[in-house]
Order: C-alpha cells, then structure tokens, then sequence
C-alpha cells in the first residue's frame, strides 16, 4: 500500500504495556518521547503516525471489525463502508471526523438531517449541475 508520508518507524518488543492507571503512563511515556524510535542497525517492527521533522500526526486505524473500501468516481476520493452501530455512535464518529477535517460540512450535515449516511453507488458519476447549498447548521444560520 503506498504511503507518500515520511513515518517515523519504531523497534518495540510488542508486548502489552505496563499495568498502570493510563494517565500515570501518559506521563512517563510523554517524558520519554524516544522509547521505542528504531536504533541503527536494528530492524524496524513498527510504523507510527509521527511524521518525520514535524508535530503533525497521520493517524493509522486498527479497525477491528469488517470493513469495505471503495474507490470514489471522484479521484482520490473513496467511501469506507464500516460494520453496524448504533445511530448515537454513529453520529459521534462523523462529528469526531468532521471536527479533524476528515470529512466535509456538508457531508457531515447532510448525514445528520438525514438519519444516515449515503454515498453513490460505484460507478455512478456526481451530476455536474450539484452545487447545493445550505444555511442552517445544527440550530442556527451557518455564517458564509
């Protein structure tokens, strides 16, 4: 799988962490920020969401459940079709992903008014005259 992202790769032994209150190895850990980078001549076991000489992060998903990923007609794009939720987590999960600016606005507002989420189906192309437009975000006017 292609990945144009410089990832900071890391040696670990893989096992599980220390048995302690998580925020107690939130501390030691953010102390520590060089606990497992990969030393010389020992081989990388690990890729991380680090990237090389910046603070930015791009996250990996360890997604424990089925999951489908379909090229999108639009270039680049594609849809992720994940298992069944609940419409609570649901919703939670596309503000979550709306918020970082993983999804677009109207992606996210659109699902919402609607109950669902919805995608074309493959193969089916975006009509060219689809330019819609909204105003009202979850209670008010949305500013433009």
């Amino acid at each position: 799988m292609p990945d144009d992202v410089n990832r900071v790769e890391w040696q670990s032994d893989l096992s599980p962490g220390p048995d302690e209150p998580l925020f107690l190895s939130l501390v030691k850990y953010r102390m520590n920020e060089d606990r497992w980078r990969a030393v010389e001549g020992v081989p990388a076991n690990l890729t991380s969401s680090y990237i090389h000489g910046s603070k930015l992060h791009a996250p990996i998903l360890d997604l424990d459940g089925a999951h489908w990923y379909v090229e999108s007609t639009t270039e680049g794009h594609a849809h992720l079709y994940l298992p069944p939720r609940r419409r609570w987590k649901m919703f939670l999960l596309l503000f979550a992903l709306y918020i970082n600016g993983d999804i677009e606005m109207g992606n996210f507002w659109w699902s919402v008014r609607r109950g669902g989420t919805f995608v074309r189906l493959p193969g089916v192309p975006k009509p060219e005259a689809e330019n819609l437009t909204y105003s009202y975000g979850m209670f008010f006017k949305i500013r433009k």
